[in-house]
């Protein structure tokens, strides 16, 4: 039976007759035929999609499996050469730094050597310098003067050495600069003879002028200074920049003032 609906359904003796005839009409037969037909043309061509599958999509699949194939071997080849550029730069590194301690090595050996045979007037003449540039850096001075017009009105003008001092202090590390440079250097005695007496006349009218002793040379070539050098105190006395605290003798009555305060 094509259709059975009787078995869920209360029909009348009479009713069912007439379904059945209805059913069994010419026309409702027709209907039937073509809904099965209908039906049959569907599962047709769903059969002829099925059948072409294979046809339809396995070359594409073939084609993009050949691309994946490809992709991988590429990224295969990719991460073979990510390692061996990771092990080039590890080793570059490690080659860089092996050739960064032989030159820093062979800079101090170097410079060891030279050091060890230079001319050690150089030390001396520095060492001056050193304590020329220490006893400046305490020098500058601020001294003001009155002045009065004629309407009795007074101004103040403010007078400093700082320039000349910053000159002169520039003047000496030059120079020490330039000794501890020339600790390096392949010079004969005559030449560091030269270079020595430059400095001392390019430094001798600015220390002289502050009463600090400059270094020089003397007929042995040795060094000296061109006056006899004097503590900081001493110089700080006699331009009349100096305190209490800065004078030795008197260090000690001002630490008794400072306990005898404490002690109240």
């Amino acid at each position: 039976m094509r259709l059975n609906i009787f078995n869920r359904a209360n029909f009348s003796a009479e009713d069912e007759k007439k379904v059945r005839d209805l059913l069994s009409s010419p026309e409702m037969e027709r209907i039937l035929d073509r809904v099965e037909q209908t039906q049959v043309d569907e599962r047709t061509i769903l059969r002829k999609q099925l059948d072409s599958l294979d046809k339809r999509h396995d070359p594409v699949v073939a084609k993009a499996t050949a691309s994946l194939i490809e992709a991988r071997v590429k990224l295969d080849e990719a991460r073979a050469m990510f390692d061996a550029a990771k092990e080039a730069e590890k080793e570059s590194a490690q080659a860089v730094y092996t050739l960064e301690c032989l030159k820093r090595d062979e800079d101090y050996r170097l410079r060891k050597e030279l050091i060890e045979s230079r001319d050690t007037r150089l030390d001396g003449f520095r060492v001056h310098v050193d304590n020329a540039w220490q006893q400046m850096r305490h020098l500058i001075s601020i001294s003001s003067v009155t002045h009065k017009n004629w309407a009795g009105a007074t101004s103040v003008e403010y007078e400093s050495n700082a320039e000349k001092v910053d000159a002169c202090m520039g003047l000496l590390k030059q120079a020490s600069a330039d000794t501890h440079a020339m600790a390096l250097l392949p010079l004969t005695r005559a030449e560091v003879s030269e270079r020595l007496t430059a400095w001392t006349h390019k430094l001798e009218p600015d220390l002289d002028s502050f009463g600090i002793a400059c270094p020089r040379l003397d007929e042995k070539g040795e060094v000296t200074t061109h006056r006899p050098p004097r503590k900081l105190h001493e110089v700080l006395q006699e331009k009349g920049l100096a305190e209490k605290a800065d004078i030795p003798g008197e260090r000690p009555k001002l630490e008794r003032a400072r306990s005898k305060i404490i002690d109240v």
